[in-house]
């Protein structure tokens, strides 16, 4: 099922600018334990009854961009300490 409750009928491609998690049981699964196609997820983790919930997140940062023209400059606060 989908976000709205609907059967998934297409996976999404594997980005190339981006991540994809997999959770079998609400457990994050170790990369490189699941292949992600467009046809298919294969998991090579341990055996799932059928009904087992696994939740596939995609993060594709390919069509990401930013406004910023100017780095910002980040500081931190030092602390000095008297002994």
């Amino acid at each position: 099922m989908d976000d709205g409750g609907n059967a998934v009928v297409a996976l999404p491609a594997p980005p190339t600018d981006g991540y994809y998690n997999v959770y079998v049981n609400g457990v994050l699964q170790e990369g490189g334990l699941s292949t992600l196609t467009t046809a298919s997820l294969v998991l090579a983790t341990t055996a799932a009854v059928a009904g087992t919930p696994v939740v596939l997140e995609v993060a594709d940062f390919s069509t990401a961009s930013s406004t910023i023209t100017v780095e910002p400059t980040i500081s931190a606060p030092t602390i000095t300490v008297v002994v």
